[in-house]
């Protein structure tokens, strides 16, 4: 087996919300670009592997990937990693460790498919199950990320409510720009859960997320909501703001 070609799919993002992963990150927000990298074989066996994040976009550490990495494996057998990692580790200088690492992954991808495993199974592991790891946009305690998920639910039921009583404009765009924050954070949560317990190419949760990530742009993005709730109060008055809020409420737990 032999690798025949390595390509970055480039996929834009944008309406990313400030957000701060800890100290090391900042606050950022914007655009962002994520990456799909796909080694593939003569034997038609592909690996893949992710590369970029909301912080850091994936062109970033793209070009020289391709310039100084892909021309380290191509024409190998990719089932030779550790060779093939030591000549990918010597163009550290020219490239990124994002780079090496993401390469080194989709290596590791050929491998599981081929010997139809999951790679931890490869690794040496005999646990069933182990703690997952997760991480998101930082929140202060356990209770914050619940609480997250509690304001999704009560913007939709609330939206739902309304639409009942014939005047939804505003619950709707509430819950609409919630629920786009929270698909966000919730498919990439669910991505990390999957591959850190090493559930990957054999679970369709893609397929899942995909449809996720689809949905947040159908019926306007979060800019566009968040203007649409901005305008409603900058027409009504700051002052105005926390009244209509509560007599909405009230007018939904009456008719409800």
């Amino acid at each position: 087996m032999k690798i025949t070609d390595v390509t970055l799919t480039l996929f834009a993002w944008s309406d990313i919300p400030a957000t701060t992963y800890g100290r090391h990150t900042g606050r950022f927000s914007g655009q962002s670009q994520l990456g799909l990298l796909t080694v593939k074989t003569d034997d038609g066996v592909e690996g893949h592997a992710f590369l970029g994040s909301a912080q850091r976009g994936a062109h970033m550490d793209g070009a020289s990937l391709i310039q100084f990495l892909k021309p380290v494996v191509m024409g190998q057998d990719p089932l030779d990693r550790e060779r093939l990692y030591q000549g990918l580790w010597s163009r550290n200088r020219a490239t990124t460790y994002r780079a090496i690492g993401a390469v080194d992954v989709a290596l590791w991808d050929i491998a599981g498919k081929t010997a139809k495993m999951p790679i931890h199974r490869l690794l040496g592991s005999y646990r069933d199950s182990v703690l997952a790891y997760a991480s998101s946009a930082v929140l202060p305690s356990k209770e914050a990320y619940a609480e997250e998920a509690a304001a999704v639910n009560c913007a939709a039921q609330a939206a739902a409510r309304a639409a009942d009583r014939g005047d939804a404009g505003f619950e709707i765009a509430s819950a609409k720009l919630r629920a786009n924050m929270a698909a966000e954070v919730g498919a990439t949560i669910a991505h990390q859960t999957h591959g850190a317990i090493g559930f990957t190419h054999e679970y369709g949760l893609h397929r899942w997320t995909k449809r996720l990530h689809a949905w947040t742009s159908e019926f306007g993005s979060e800019r566009y909501w968040a203007d649409v709730l901005g305008g409603q109060v900058a027409a009504r008055g700051a002052d105005a703001l926390w009244s209509d809020i509560t007599r909405r409420s009230d007018a939904t737990r009456v008719r409800a």
